[in-house]
């Protein structure tokens, strides 16, 4: 992404470089240059901007998506639906469902099921 900025500030320092070697009579072909380097330069701002958005969209989405596969595992393991909507705002609950879940792991499911009981 950031490449893509250097690319168009490069563009742009090598146009008003080579604008340096153009003759004066050639003024108005200095000024085409320097506006087209700009606009290189402008779009790839552009483009840096939309891929930033677009990955923050998607980290978003990401982040809705773990939260939805939590609820559906809360939910399947038996926790009251009023429950589920919690789970990211309360840590002990978080907590708690993580013990259980690795007591169920190791076989434990008397000590899993009074975890669960607590929540």
């Amino acid at each position: 992404m950031l490449l893509s900025i250097l690319i168009g500030l490069l563009a742009l320092i090598a146009a008003i470089i080579s604008a340096k070697f153009i003759p004066p009579k050639y003024r108005f072909y200095k000024i085409i240059l320097v506006i087209i380097a700009l606009l290189i330069c402008i779009l790839q701002i552009c483009s840096f901007v939309m891929d930033y958005r677009n990955y923050r969209e998607s980290e978003e989405f990401n982040k809705a998506i773990a939260h939805d596969l939590q609820l559906s595992e809360a939910i399947r393991r038996g926790v009251p639906l009023r429950y589920p909507d919690e789970i990211p705002k309360d840590p002990l609950f978080q907590g708690l469902f993580q013990q259980g879940m690795q007591y169920e792991q190791e076989g434990n499911y008397e000590e899993a099921i009074n975890i669960y009981k607590d929540i």
